[in-house]
């Protein structure tokens, strides 16, 4: 399996990570990629990777006895993380599956690139999606000043 295009004319590119059982379910996928492209972002799903790509990355996890789907979750988020075109991250879990959820909100801590934790249940909307494509887009323009105050409205006011 060849790696899928990082980039999309027009559109910033964002990983979709989560449990290969869960994002090749497409009653999970078409939506969530359609509103991924409505919102002007590229979606490069992680179940889309070549697996002995993201096994490989996943030699570089530092937890021997994690299980094999936790190993695949690092390799892939190793792997799309070091790619200068992939601008965030969508961490992707099933709304009862606390244990990926646990597993990717792990993850999401070590990054440094904005991210979003996103559990599914058969939805076929997602609103929060729209205010993590500012915080990738624009940057720490579009992010909320502490206690929710616009940063601009307290300096010489």
């Amino acid at each position: 399996m060849a790696q899928p295009a990082l980039t999309r004319a027009s559109r910033a590119t964002v990983a979709v990570i989560g449990p290969r059982a869960l994002l090749s379910e497409p009653l999970v996928a078409a939506p969530l990629r359609a509103a991924l492209d409505d919102l002007g972002l590229h979606g490069v799903f992680s179940h889309e990777l070549p697996v002995a790509d993201v096994l490989k990355r996943a030699e570089r996890m530092e937890q021997p006895r994690a299980t094999a789907g936790d190993r695949e979750l690092f390799g892939a988020v190793s792997l799309l993380g070091g790619k200068g075109a992939v601008k965030g991250f969508v961490f992707v879990s099933g709304a009862r599956d606390g244990a990926t959820a646990s597993a990717l909100s792990r993850l999401a801590e070590r990054q440094h690139k904005p991210t979003l934790l996103l559990s599914v249940d058969g939805q076929v909307d997602f609103p929060e999606l729209a205010a993590f494509r500012d915080r990738v887009t624009l940057g720490g323009a579009a992010r909320p000043a502490p206690g929710g105050v616009d940063s601009a409205e307290g300096e010489g006011a």
